[in-house]
């Protein structure tokens, strides 16, 4: 009878509790029929729960990976980029960290690769450590597939986490495992990127011997008319990512009233979907070769 009582009227979170052990929640009254059945509580991470009614997010799985983990774990990658600020991760995510290779992972929700740190490419952070966003760059341009590497590290280029000039240098001073591909993908990176479909498209093309300039403000008689995502200048094509926005009415109508005025100034307009860039590159690269000429 008491825990079909608690599942009626569920025992209060600790004051002051954001994410709870379930021996915190036992200690608390919170029996396991109310922490796992309720509703009033939600998982974080295996063996954490946070009450229903805070919000569910990347730092807040990353604050429970820190309960679970060693004090010598250090995030990086996306996590470390969106607890400095890029917001590469959702809350739905793994928690990517840097551990010993001692330490054995048997809970889901966590991505541990085995990598020591120096002192000055990490910083403190609840509990445990958290890679600097060169750190975080380098393991996300060792580790990721490159188009991935490349858009996200982008992102942190464009929201000013980290320079290119010192991420160079970083990349230069190291010898570590994947740092020929971490060159290799920094090569490809530019700032201008305002989106992470943008950055995988200009790699595709890049791959392919098609370079666009990223953001290219168009002007007719010297007037600006629109900024694009990316375009071939001399040829006149401009390619614009759909993403999921565009299912706004509003904002397809004002869209397809601005690809009109830049059609109107002689240039092609190519809408580049998800499904083309993800699904069949091949038939994108084929549009893209023929507008250019090239096919």
């Amino acid at each position: 009878m008491a825990d079909i009582a608690s599942t009626t009227h569920p025992e209060p979170a600790p004051r002051g509790a954001v994410l709870l052990t379930r021996a915190e929640a036992l200690e608390a009254g919170i029996t396991d029929r109310v922490l796992r059945e309720s509703g009033a509580y939600r998982r974080v991470l295996h063996g954490l729960y946070t009450p229903a009614d805070v919000p569910l997010s990347h730092e807040l799985r990353c604050q429970a990976a820190a309960r679970l983990l060693p004090s010598d774990a250090v995030i990086t990658g996306r996590s470390a980029a969106t607890l400095h600020g890029a917001r590469l991760a959702d809350h739905n995510d793994a928690v990517e960290v840097l551990v010993n290779d001692k330490y054995v992972n048997r809970r889901g929700g966590l991505k541990c690769w085995a990598r020591s740190v120096s002192t000055d490419e990490h910083s403190a952070w609840s509990g445990i450590r958290l890679a600097s966003p060169c750190r975080s760059s380098f393991e996300m341009l060792a580790r990721y597939p490159l188009r991935w590497a490349v858009a996200n590290c982008d992102r942190m280029l464009h929201e000013g986490m980290v320079e290119e000039n010192q991420l160079r240098r970083f990349l230069g001073e190291r010898n570590h495992y994947g740092i020929r591909q971490a060159r290799a993908a920094f090569e490809l990176l530019d700032r201008r990127a305002e989106s992470l479909p943008e950055s995988m498209l200009r790699v595709l093309l890049v791959q392919r011997g098609l370079p666009p300039t990223p953001q290219l403000n168009i002007l007719h008689r010297g007037r600006f008319v629109a900024r694009v995502d990316l375009a071939y200048e001399d040829a006149k094509v401009a390619l614009e990512y759909e993403g999921a926005w565009h299912a706004d009415a509003e904002q397809y109508r004002r869209d397809r009233m601005r690809r009109q005025r830049i059609v109107e100034c002689g240039w092609q307009v190519l809408v580049v979907t998800a499904r083309e860039l993800f699904e069949t590159p091949n038939e994108l690269l084929r549009r893209v070769g023929a507008a250019l000429g090239r096919v």
